[in-house]
């Protein structure tokens, strides 16, 4: 049920409902829309075949995942991040090697282009390849499930495992600053082109408060926000050869 997710994920911890549903999308994401099932008044049913779930996870690992008596282990300590698995990569050499310079030497890059073009695979593939300092970890948010702007700290503080404070959404931004004062990080912020007019002074706050963070962006169009660099990705060329009819 909803109510036992948020207190096995979250133990101890009060988080806004919203956090549940993010995570719940970026699973979906990583093995498939009919991987999770939403189950109407009673929570979420996992789907998948038993045959994959065993071989996705040893007899042992789940053990200690069931294993009520045992604490918690720190996510951020055990994963160094939460990035879906990788995506193969076909015909986007030049844009991993254009997007990777610009995340060595800036802070914030923005991948803008149409929808399904390719932005989310583009950002994956290079949040994976580790192309810029973040010893504390890579972090996914999947943001085109947040309708409102000021859910954006609450989404990303979820991702990471870190409490906000209860019913303060107006002090979310600047507690999450504050969170990530010391943290070396990378965060991708996937899906964000409808929360541009939030998405803008949260950034300034976090370039501000946390200059270890470093932001890697999808959008369909530019957040014309601070320290952005834009790479305009376009859509995958033909090959140029004799031998294609």
């Amino acid at each position: 049920s909803k109510n036992e997710l948020l207190d096995v994920v979250w133990p101890g911890l009060v988080v806004e409902e919203n956090n549940l549903k993010v995570q719940v999308s970026c699973l979906r994401k990583a093995l498939g829309p009919a991987a999770i099932a939403t189950i109407p008044g009673r929570g979420y049913q996992c789907t998948l075949p038993e045959a994959f779930i065993a071989r996705a996870c040893p007899p042992a690992n789940r053990t200690a995942l069931t294993d009520a008596s045992a604490p918690p282990a720190p996510v951020r300590d055990a994963l160094r991040g939460n990035l879906p698995p990788a995506p193969l990569m076909f015909g986007r050499a030049a844009d991993l090697a254009e997007v990777a310079g610009l995340m060595r030497s800036c802070p914030v890059v923005s991948i803008v282009g149409a929808g399904g073009i390719g932005k989310t695979r583009l950002a994956l593939a290079l949040a994976a390849a580790d192309q810029c300092d973040a010893s504390d970890g890579r972090w996914w948010v999947e943001l085109g499930v947040v309708n409102d702007g000021a859910q954006i700290p609450a989404a990303i503080a979820g991702a990471l495992g870190l409490p906000l404070p209860a019913n303060r959404p107006a002090q979310d931004a600047l507690a999450l600053g504050l969170a990530l004062a010391q943290q070396r990080l990378l965060l991708v912020l996937d899906n964000c082109e409808h929360l541009a007019d939030a998405m803008a002074p949260l950034v300034a706050l976090l370039r501000a408060q946390a200059p270890g963070v470093r932001l890697l962006i999808t959008s369909q169009e530019s957040l014309k926000c601070v320290d952005e660099q834009v790479y305009r990705l376009g859509p995958l060329e033909l090959p140029v050869t004799p031998d294609v009819d």
